[in-house]
């Protein structure tokens, strides 16, 4: 195991169709008989606050195919595959908070790892969606979580400040007064914050089922 060849990239934002998932089968078999075993969380909280989410395991594909088509939000999916004298694939997507996608290969061969996870990577990229990767993105969700909440609390609460009596702001409170301005703009923010995060999980999640 020490030899073994690994692999690890992120995989984009998808839509799945029943079409995609029979690709995806497709292409797990190439390389011969394999097995696998799918675990689909099927529900928690989206700021991924909950350390024990509600899964099922799964290792029918068309039991996979209806779960996934009959959930209203995939809140996870985790897809390990095992192709004997080849080696090991798993693919993970969190549809909560961090969400994300990753693909995982372990390679007995130095050739068989770099070429099946190109296939994979050129596979997830046709059900690609364009606007929530980026969104999900470091710079994107960075503005989501950050950069917004914390305009939007420090117009608001600067707003309500303006409203204190000038001769308090320039008296010895003045020190007292920006150290609650600050707590209740980190505070305000962190609210914000978490409305905003689960706006869009809920609107544009990482993954989705479509028809």
């Amino acid at each position: 195991m020490a030899n073994d060849i690994k692999t690890r990239v992120p995989l984009p934002a998808c839509n799945f169709d029943r079409h995609f998932i029979n690709q995806l089968w497709d292409n797990f078999g190439k390389d011969g008989e394999f097995t696998w075993q799918a675990t689909v969380g099927i529900g928690g909280d989206l700021l991924g606050k909950q350390e024990k989410r509600p899964e099922q395991v799964v290792t029918d594909l068309e039991e996979l195919i209806s779960m996934l088509e009959s959930l209203p939000r995939i809140d996870s999916l985790n897809i390990a595959v095992d192709i004997p004298n080849r080696g090991i694939i798993s693919i993970i997507f969190k549809n909560f908070t961090p969400a994300g996608g990753i693909l995982a290969v372990v390679s007995l061969t130095k050739e068989w790892g770099p070429a099946k996870t190109e296939s994979l990577k050129a596979l997830f990229a046709e059900a690609k969606v364009d606007f929530e990767s980026k969104l999900y993105s470091w710079v994107g969700f960075g503005v989501v979580q950050s950069v917004i909440p914390l305009t939007i609390a420090f117009i608001v609460v600067m707003a309500a400040a303006a409203f204190i009596p000038s001769e308090i702001r320039h008296s010895g409170w003045l020190g007292w007064i920006t150290a609650v301005t600050l707590i209740c703009t980190l505070r305000l923010a962190y609210t914000i914050s978490d409305r905003m995060i689960i706006y869009v999980l809920k609107n544009y999640p990482y993954i989705r089922w479509i028809s």
